[in-house]
């Protein structure tokens, strides 16, 4: 009984800890630096590489705007995008923060065999940030994408929408 209340004890104030770090981290005027990507090493085109870059600023308690790079490759294409993104994040639900996005971005595919395309892709994002640390917490997103042109590679063709789940990590300063 002495260890189930030890370990209770223990998750409580991890728990409870880090629930002023999502409150202090994203309020106004804070900036925020991500990575965020997933691999599926078996998939029907090959190895399926997604990596994200992204920083922003907080213009209002948990109200974030920010610009962002990605890139991909399998064996079908190589894709690469800038774009900005906002985010709306639900401060004070503790440690876990759900989050939902939205995003605008220009991006270039380099299919093999087929000439290169351009295109606009609109995104939305919903997810979760768990707070590791003050300033450090680890992301898992569901991210849709629709583009204007075919850019994103299907069973060895290409289509106009895309859906990822995500993981990363973001820092706070």
């Amino acid at each position: 009984m002495k260890k189930i209340t030890r370990i209770t004890a223990i998750l409580s104030v991890l728990i409870l800890g880090t629930y002023a770090y999502a409150a202090e981290a994203l309020h106004e005027g804070s900036r925020e630096f991500g990575v965020q990507g997933n691999v599926e090493f078996d998939s029907a085109v090959g190895t399926d590489v997604n990596v994200g870059l992204r920083a922003g600023k907080y213009v209002a308690d948990g109200i974030q705007v920010g610009t962002f790079g990605s890139f991909a490759d399998n064996d079908v294409d190589t894709r690469w995008g800038v774009g900005l993104y906002g985010e709306y994040n639900l401060v004070g639900a503790g440690p876990l923060v759900p989050f939902i996005g939205v995003s605008g971005a220009y991006n270039r595919s380099e299919p093999s065999g087929l000439s290169n395309s351009d295109a606009f892709v609109l995104g939305g994002e919903v997810g979760g940030k768990y707070f590791l640390a003050r300033n450090t917490a680890l992301t898992l997103s569901y991210l849709f994408e629709l583009a204007s042109e075919d850019i994103f590679a299907d069973n060895s063709k290409l289509k106009d929408t895309n859906h990822n789940i995500l993981l990363g990590l973001r820092f706070h300063f």
